[in-house]
């Protein structure tokens, strides 16, 4: 099964990072210059990994993940 996994959000999109804190995701690192815009500038990429890699937990069903984002709306 699968042992680890990360995700990747723009430093700008704050709803989305305050959503995965919530969940349990940590920020492990950033890729400088990751993203580009319309405008022609570059964005950095927040990676995040899932408190659970590093505690043996059972991780957020796919469905409470669904509820947390409706929240949000």
């Amino acid at each position: 099964g699968v042992k680890s996994s990360y995700l990747e959000v723009r430093q700008t999109n704050t709803v989305a990072i305050s959503m995965y804190e919530k969940l349990g995701f940590i920020e492990i690192g950033r890729r400088v210059d990751y993203y580009g815009t319309k405008s022609g500038a570059r964005e950095d990429a927040i990676v995040l990994e899932p408190y659970e890699n590093f505690v043996e937990t059972t991780p957020p069903s796919w469905l409470s993940l669904l509820i947390l984002f409706l929240e949000y709306l």
